[in-house]
């Protein structure tokens, strides 16, 4: 597998089934446990089996929960954007400018949000 290959897995699909896959074995483990086929150290591989899946599906939600945020400040620079080309249609906005159109659309902290995300102009869409 190349670089790319494994990149894409795990930020595709890869953490959930990590999660599915050390869940099985963890299950294994804890009833081979319980019933005495294996010895009681096989009980901690399946505890740490266990950790380590709840700790893929966190990183795959957080990820979840970060793409949903970059897809809504990119609505919301879209907006921004339509908003400044229709008074500014020479393509000269200020800084000043978009603090204004990021109050208009209702953006709390518009300063800071001006000064985290590039102005549309300098985004390279």
């Amino acid at each position: 597998m190349n670089s790319k290959a494994i990149h894409d897995w795990l930020s595709g699909e890869g953490p959930y089934a990590a999660f599915w896959i050390s869940a099985v074995v963890a299950l294994v483990c804890l009833v081979g446990a319980v019933v005495g086929l294996i010895r009681w150290f096989w009980l901690l591989f399946g505890v740490a089996g266990i950790l380590g899946s709840l700790h893929a599906l966190h990183i795959a939600r957080q990820r979840d929960i970060r793409r949903a945020y970059e897809a809504e400040a990119d609505r919301l620079m879209d907006r921004v954007q339509k908003r400044l080309q229709s008074s500014h249609p020479d393509g000269r906005v200020t800084f000043d400018d978009y603090v204004k159109a990021l109050k208009a659309e209702g953006v709390p902290g518009a300063e800071r949000v001006a000064a985290q995300y590039p102005r549309p102009e300098t985004k390279g869409r």
